[in-house]
């Protein structure tokens, strides 16, 4: 990723680039999805796209440049390899509250024009000094735009961080709008608990732990919490996605 500036209007931008790799087309088919996925988009909660282009070292993407951090930086959290395993102080609570209530308009946005995203976590969840947030990094996003009567799924894939994988995108089954709406909760979790609702030694594991162990209850390791705010993140976690809210809008 750099940080450019553009020569026609004088705006910084960033511009990501995938070099090119002999005999590897998964990075760039990736990337064109990418692009794809949200070109043709607008919101004042997504990183806007301007365009694809083709040079000597690889294929890039120009794309809105946001200047501040990620949500960790937000919850006044370094990096998570670096971070101890500490509840949120409570007045970090409020803008992690207030951009994840943003998120949602995001993903509303998404899932109406029959897009997950499907790979939510705090270094894709950016925020500028006005505390604006934007969704970053569609590269595995799926768009079923181009056929109005299809389901919002993606079948067969296990694609996303596992970190903050849904049950049901570990097993690779059918997906809807609630599997965005689960990463959300883990990131809750983890930001404001200080810990992972789950670890694991392998990535099998810790894919098996989403889809069989019941999630910590919030509550019980940050106990000055709202009752109410415990309520949202545990409803988020249900391993059921019928349990969970049933979209964005009725998270938001």
């Amino acid at each position: 990723m750099y940080r450019a500036v553009d020569v026609d209007s004088g705006a910084l931008v960033a511009v990501k680039l995938v070099r090119r790799q002999p005999g590897a087309s998964g990075p760039a088919r990736r990337f064109r999805r990418e692009f794809s996925a949200v070109a043709r988009l607008r919101h004042p909660n997504i990183v806007a796209v301007y365009r694809y282009g083709v040079c000597d070292e690889g294929e890039y993407i120009v794309m809105e440049w946001v200047p501040g951090g990620d949500l960790w930086q937000v919850a006044g959290r370094r990096a998570r390899r670096e971070h101890e395993p500490r509840p949120l102080p409570l007045q970090w609570v409020a803008p992690v509250i207030s951009v994840s209530a943003q998120v949602c308009d995001a993903m509303s946005y998404l899932h109406a024009h029959r897009i997950l995203h499907r790979d939510l976590k705090p270094e894709n969840i950016l925020v500028d000094g006005a505390g604006r947030a934007r969704l970053v990094d569609f590269g595995i996003a799926k768009p079923l735009a181009l056929d109005p009567v299809a389901p919002l799924t993606a079948v067969g894939e296990t694609v996303g961080t596992a970190r903050y994988m849904s049950p049901e995108q570990a097993r690779s089954l059918d997906l809807d709008g609630r599997a965005d709406l689960y990463s959300l909760g883990v990131i809750l979790f983890e930001i404001i608990s200080g810990r992972p609702p789950f670890t694991a030694p392998s990535l099998f594991d810790l894919l098996m732990a989403h889809v069989t162990e019941p999630a910590p209850r919030l509550a019980d390791l940050v106990p000055q919490l709202p009752r109410s705010l415990c309520d949202v993140v545990n409803r988020l976690l249900e391993k059921d996605r019928s349990n969970r809210y049933p979209d964005a809008g009725s998270l938001r």
